[in-house]
């Protein structure tokens, strides 16, 4: 696995719907809650049901960094200057900040961070020129995306202009169904890029007949028909490598839930350590486990070792909501039948396929399969 991977941030805005994540864990105001921090935009999302506390939890010291950094800017800030230390657009401002206005604001946010938050934001200052939100790696290789289809820029604005979903549909049947943007997303998403140059560790785990461009494409057509991509915040990185003001904004970052989220962070507990060693070590303590789509960077023997510690760590009638993007869980189990061996969870988990199927209708992002449900020890 590539070390520099994990040791940068690799994502910093919110690549997910957390809808689907409520809609599946049912939190309640006692809830002890589990989140792969990642860019840390489920775990605040998931503020706005009111758990008890939630762990977010990475071995990826730098994810932590910026979700600290997040925590830390809902204490400091009023919601103006949150949006713009975010990078989000903000109508009461006409111009971008200065660096020294950046950095004076950084200095605020920072008084409430740990040492080792404030000695990595000392050293990387420069990330958040863009804003907080777009520091990350997937963030900037979006903005390239965006920036790559100049080309075609009248027809971004034809589709992302579009007055409803049915002219949507149409202009992207019209402009976009054809060989051009099918040859573009095999041209970026090829397995040799992302192996040897980007050296995206989770690429190597990809069946080697599954089709990344292709599925991407579906996903994408798939989202065109499904909402307006102008009010989509998933479509709005895609195609213009930012959130618009346009756009329903994720959870945490809504107007109207800012008060909320800022009286609930200090609900949040960091954690910075492997996943698996970490919820062994809690036996029993655990409701709810918004997993994300760790299976993407968890070879085989990793993801049944991240799952046990799962069971072991959960209460009984714990739900869970685990996202899979390429890597996909009728292979994982493909495997182990194929291998004639049953792990100790599967007999722990019951899933709830019906909701399943909801989801990843409902997904805004378009781009997962889902498995949900309930642990039963």
């Amino acid at each position: 696995m590539s070390d520099r991977f994990f040791t940068h941030i690799n994502y910093s805005a919110s690549n997910e719907d957390s809808a689907s994540e409520l809609s599946a864990l049912k939190i309640t105001d006692s809830d002890q809650v589990v989140c792969i921090s990642g860019s840390g935009a489920r775990s605040l999302d998931l503020l706005i049901a009111n758990p008890q506390t939630i762990y977010s939890v990475d071995f990826n010291p730098s994810q932590n960094h910026l979700l600290n950094l997040k925590i830390a800017a809902f204490r400091a800030l009023e919601y103006e200057q949150f949006v713009q230390f975010m990078g989000l657009p903000n109508s009461k401002q006409t111009s971008k900040q200065t660096s020294q206005q950046d950095a004076q604001v950084l200095e605020k946010v920072k008084t409430s961070l740990a040492a080792e938050s404030q000695e990595f934001w000392a050293k990387n200052q420069n990330l958040i020129q863009r804003g907080l939100l777009y520091c990350g790696t997937w963030e900037k290789l979006l903005a390239w995306i965006s920036k790559a289809t100049i080309l075609r820029r009248r027809h971004v604005a034809g589709l992302l202009d579009a007055p409803d979903l049915e002219s949507q549909t149409e202009y992207w049947q019209k402009h976009w169904s054809g060989s051009f943007f099918k040859n573009f997303l095999k041209l970026a998403f090829n397995r040799f890029l992302w192996t040897t140059i980007i050296r995206e560790p989770g690429a190597k785990l990809i069946p080697i007949d599954f089709d990344p461009a292709e599925y991407l494409r579906g996903c994408i057509e798939n989202m065109a028909h499904h909402s307006l991509l102008r009010e989509n915040p998933y479509a709005n990185l895609l195609f213009y490598g930012k959130y618009t003001d346009q756009c329903e904004l994720p959870i945490h970052l809504r107007p109207q839930n800012f008060e909320t989220i800022k009286s609930r962070v200090d609900r949040i507990k960091v954690i910075t350590a492997p996943l698996n060693e970490y919820l062994v070590q809690h036996p029993n303590q655990f409701d709810a486990y918004s997993l994300s789509d760790f299976s993407s960077y968890a070879p085989p023997e990793l993801y049944h070792s991240i799952w046990n510690a799962v069971v072991s760590s959960a209460n009984e009638n714990a739900r869970f909501c685990e996202r899979f993007f390429m890597v996909k869980m009728n292979q994982i189990l493909q495997d182990n039948q194929t291998n004639r061996r049953r792990e100790q969870w599967e007999s722990c988990v019951v899933a709830d396929k019906q909701l399943e199927q909801e989801l990843q209708r409902s997904d805004h992002t378009c781009l997962y399969s889902f498995h949900v449900g309930a642990i039963s020890k």
